[in-house]
């Protein structure tokens, strides 16, 4: 028996999702999908509606998709970081979609585990050294056999690169205390 945990990491344009196939009985890893949710590409904003409230519309959808597609028993979404001097507009449509995100995660099953660890939280958990950025996190997965053993970093985007290293806190989280997961089963 298996069951799946979800890393999410969010954002208004492009949500990387990563799911992690756990073995029940040995808690290893047995299997990682990657979803790559591109909002714009589904947006199309027209004097009838409001882009920012479409795209949150069609983030509800994806997630309700995922959600009832991979079953998870938990779920961590990554608290993101802005630039208050480069992107001071980014914080409430960010606000918005993880509102969206939590509210949905809710729906599905108020019990379950959802860790919200920062960037830092998530490069620890991989061992990840040094710097600021996407580079150490795509250093520590290149360097993991237990990740690249079922996902290419090559043929995956950056933010599924992150939500994997997100997800894979989570299944860190649940290596230490396998009994945070039990209010889900």
């Amino acid at each position: 028996m298996t069951f799946n945990i979800i890393g999410i990491d969010p954002s208004t344009t492009h949500i990387g999702v990563s799911i992690l196939t756990i073995d029940e009985y040995s808690l290893k890893i047995v299997n990682i999908v990657t979803e790559h949710i591109f909002i714009k590409e589904y947006a199309i904003p027209n004097e009838h509606n409001n882009a920012l409230i479409y795209k949150m519309r069609v983030l509800q959808d994806r997630i309700e998709e995922i959600l009832r597609k991979y079953r998870p028993m938990a779920v961590a979404i990554e608290q993101p970081f802005i630039n208050m001097r480069f992107r001071p507009t980014a914080v409430i449509p960010l606000a918005r979609a993880l509102q969206v995100l939590e509210n949905n995660l809710y729906m599905y099953n108020p019990y379950m585990l959802i860790a919200r660890p920062s960037p830092g939280e998530v490069k620890n958990a991989l061992g990840a050294k040094g710097g600021t950025g996407k580079e150490p996190v795509l250093e520590a997965i290149l360097s993991s056999k237990e990740i690249t053993k079922y996902i290419s970093p090559n043929d995956i985007t950056d933010h599924e690169i992150d939500a994997t290293g997100v997800a894979y806190y989570l299944y860190n989280t649940i290596l230490q205390n396998p009994l945070l997961i039990l209010d889900s089963l």
